[in-house]
């Protein structure tokens, strides 16, 4: 189109999507084989949801189901349940400036045998009140984690502000409910873009997003919940419907059942 207005409409679109974005957490990961790091839950329970893992040449997207508006669902792709913690990767990394940084907030999503293991680690000692290492060992569908849990070291609120962005510190109010407010704001921000762009067109360098964490490996982000694939069964219509966004999809505490 000849003129400069679809251009201007197109950076609008663009900024207002890098300003939705600031309150979406980066997803922590392991990579390979024998990879471990110290990390502290700040969350108790899973935030759960249904997600598709979408292969991209030798990496997967993972995109929120929203539901019955889904276009990947209509594709045939059926999605993948998950659970969402809120967690403090104690890992250093090196900021685009050069500077170290002592660790960084992240979003860890899991599959039910994960959510599983964590489900008697919270039962029998808590998440919150200690740290873990957590080790991957193999790849593929033969990949297994293990979580060695650290002495007892309960945090104080300012250390866990501490801990936060500055974007996300002024959400947090010293309760753990605000915590999981966190990880549903970043699920329902993955959901809107979804489904605000599933009608578009775009290519990958359209995306020069501006995200609070500087974290050199964060944008490759590849899904290793492959050994969840078994239990990859769509879920019945009518428990996506009651709304678009994904409020109407997790819930708080994993069922037993669920599991």
């Amino acid at each position: 189109k000849r003129g400069y207005k679809e251009s201007r409409k197109e950076a609008k679109r663009q900024e207002e999507r890098r300003e939705a974005m600031k309150g979406q957490l980066f997803r922590f990961f392991l990579q390979d084989d024998g990879d471990e790091a110290d990390v502290r839950f700040l969350t108790e329970e899973p935030i759960t949801f249904w997600e598709h893992n979408i292969k991209k040449g030798n990496r997967y997207d993972s995109v929120i189901c929203t539901g019955d508006d889904c276009s990947i669902c209509d594709g045939g792709d059926n999605p993948s349940f998950k659970g969402a913690f809120l967690v403090f990767d104690r890992r250093s990394y090196k900021n685009k400036d050069g500077k170290k940084v002592n660790g960084s907030l992240k979003m860890y999503v899991a599959g039910t045998r994960v959510i599983t293991q964590l489900d008697r680690l919270h039962e029998r000692y808590g998440l919150t009140n200690r740290d873990y290492t957590i080790v991957r060992n193999g790849k593929g569908t033969s990949t297994t984690y293990t979580f060695d849990r650290q002495d007892e070291d309960k945090l104080t609120k300012k250390e866990i502000a501490a801990m936060l962005p500055d974007n996300l510190a002024e959400q947090y109010d010293g309760t753990m409910e605000s915590l999981y407010a966190i990880v549903e704001n970043s699920l329902e921000i993955s959901a809107s873009l979804t489904k605000s762009e599933k009608d578009t067109s775009k290519s990958e360098e359209d995306y020069d997003e501006e995200i609070y964490d500087d974290s050199e490996d964060d944008n490759d982000y590849v899904d290793d919940e492959d050994e969840d694939e078994e239990v990859d069964v769509k879920p019945a219509k009518k428990s996506l419907t009651k709304k678009s966004s994904v409020k109407s999809v997790h819930k708080r505490k994993l069922s037993r059942k669920g599991v």
